[in-house]
């Protein structure tokens, strides 16, 4: 299980048109309450806003931006995963290697990981 992702198997990315992660896959109940807020008191599909995005895509046929948009979400998942696991090997060292262990070599030593 993904420990990250409440909604494991399933992932859930707020990303703006430009690109930008605006919310990333381990904030789901984050983005699912964004959603709920949106959607208040609406019981129906919003026309206007799904011919906006009919002409857009061409009904559909045309999708190159939003798989663009999917990419970087995708992007995105693996470089948080990344993040999270450098961190966890990271935490795993200094747990191996406390500083007291350290100080009884005769030595100091700096860990040190530049994002």
């Amino acid at each position: 299980t993904n420990q990250q992702n409440r909604l494991h198997p399933y992932y859930l990315v707020y990303i703006g048109r430009d690109g930008e992660i605006i919310a990333d896959h381990t904030e789901a109940k984050r983005l699912l309450d964004l959603v709920r807020t949106s959607c208040k008191g609406e019981d129906e599909p919003i026309q206007a806003v799904c011919r906006l995005f009919n002409e857009q895509t061409q009904d559909g046929r045309n999708m190159a931006g939003y798989s663009d948009l999917l990419s970087s979400a995708i992007r995105s998942m693996i470089e948080v995963k990344e993040e999270k696991d450098l961190d966890l090997r990271m935490a795993d060292l200094r747990n191996i290697y406390s500083a007291k262990d350290v100080k009884k070599a005769g030595f100091e030593a700096h860990i040190g990981v530049g994002r």
